[in-house]
């Protein structure tokens, strides 16, 4: 199934290595062995925390029920993948954008998740911005945005305070550190919106949910799209 979603896309070369994958293809055969894929049904639909057989969502999904309504993740972050999202945010990679990209749109269109009318990254601090050069979720936001022909609105919300890294902080800070952090710069343009917000890790949700509760105040849905979903115990 998976081969059969990429080649509907345009060819490129594979999202791990950037060596050739093939004719039509996205992963090549020697990364894909080692990428563990995401399915759905066998995770909670919102945090893909694992669950036993015909459930939706988990406890902390019933009782803490998201903004967004579906979380749709390609692989776990480990492995080659992660070496590779850090080339592409820390290592200089900026180029990588697409070929992740074209991966979540495969996986969005696995999940039948194409049913949005705009496309919003989540929003770097000024801060981070200046440090980083770029923000990794706004270029591949706007490269799913192509591939669907949709507006990506990069605007749409903005950091309004500089928060500490998420990484570095365990899963009750992290909450803490980005409650209150987005605001809506241009309400008008996700207004009764069905949205796809994205960004490249999931960890332990914070700052999907901060963003998605912030866009859900004007949007008519919310649904997160990532390249990865982290361990709980593992720092992005």
């Amino acid at each position: 199934m998976f081969d059969k979603i990429l080649s509907f896309l345009f060819p490129s070369p594979c999202v791990v290595c950037q060596k050739p994958a093939g004719r039509n293809r996205f992963v090549c055969n020697s990364c894909k062995e080692h990428l563990t894929l995401l399915k759905p049904g066998a995770f909670c639909k919102t945090c893909f925390a694992p669950l036993p057989s015909g459930a939706e969502l988990c406890g902390k999904c019933l009782s803490n029920s998201p903004a967004y309504g579906q979380l749709v993740a390609c692989v776990s972050y480990q492995g080659i993948l992660r070496n590779s999202l850090h080339r592409y945010k820390f290592g200089g990679r900026s180029d990588l954008h697409t070929s992740f990209a074209m991966m979540m749109c495969a996986q969005l269109l696995s999940f039948g998740c194409t049913d949005f009318d705009v496309v919003v990254p989540t929003p770097l601090s000024n801060e981070r911005l200046r440090e980083r050069g770029f923000n990794q979720a706004e270029l591949i936001a706007k490269d799913i945005a192509k591939q669907f022909h949709a507006p990506c609105v990069s605007n749409a919300l903005k950091k309004c305070r500089d928060t500490e890294r998420q990484s570095e902080l365990d899963m009750h800070q992290r909450d803490r550190n980005v409650r209150g952090a987005f605001a809506l710069s241009s309400p008008d343009a996700v207004r009764e919106k069905k949205v796809l917000l994205v960004d490249d890790i999931f960890t332990t949700g914070a700052t999907m949910r901060e963003a998605a509760k912030t866009l859900s105040a004007v949007s008519k849905s919310v649904t997160a799209c990532v390249l990865a979903k982290t361990d709980i115990r593992q720092r992005s």
